[in-house]
């Protein structure tokens, strides 16, 4: 969702927006790889599947 959001605001020109949508993607990515916990699980599922 975050990726998705900053996306959006590149599109925009809202640069700000941009950082903070990606340090709250990478801080969500850290909390994650601590719990031992994919990033993006639906992603690796359908390469896994594919």
């Amino acid at each position: 969702m975050e990726q998705t959001l900053a996306h959006d605001a590149a599109e925009r020109g809202w640069d700000r927006e941009v950082e903070r949508h990606c340090c709250t993607s990478d801080r969500i990515d850290k909390l994650l790889a601590d719990l031992g916990q994919p990033a993006h699980a639906d992603e690796n599922a359908e390469v896994s599947s594919g």
